[in-house]
């Protein structure tokens, strides 16, 4: 099977962010611990790891801007979020689909991709 990516630039070079599903248009979402890595990896996040609760960044790269969340060794996730994004329908989306904490981080985002 192939691996799910969408190309974004990176310091002007084309690199494919590895996802592992799209929520809906111009939302993104990657949850296998190894794609988050690498994607930290490729694509330079500087995220601090906080040993007492969730570690979170939004990263602004190229037209989108991620939101990388951190919980454990092992429980990584990273929304990629693009500037069409309609967050009326995010904020209307299940709970069980996207949590509400994450919906607020999900706008923070959305804001950095449109700056």
């Amino acid at each position: 099977m192939e691996e799910l990516k969408i190309d974004v630039k990176n310091n002007g070079e084309v690199v494919g962010f590895k996802i592992d599903s799209e929520v809906m248009k111009d939302l993104w979402l990657t949850h296998t611990k190894e794609k988050v890595d690498a994607n930290i990896r490729n694509f330079a996040i500087d995220i601090e790891v906080s040993p007492n609760g969730i570690a979170t960044k939004i990263s602004k790269i190229d037209e989108m801007a991620v939101l990388t969340l951190i919980a454990n060794s092992e429980r990584k996730y990273q929304y990629v979020v693009g500037k069409d994004l309609e967050m009326d329908k995010v904020a209307n989306m299940d709970s069980h689909q996207v949590p509400d904490q994450i919906k607020g981080l999900i706008r923070q985002t959305y804001d950095a991709a449109c700056a």
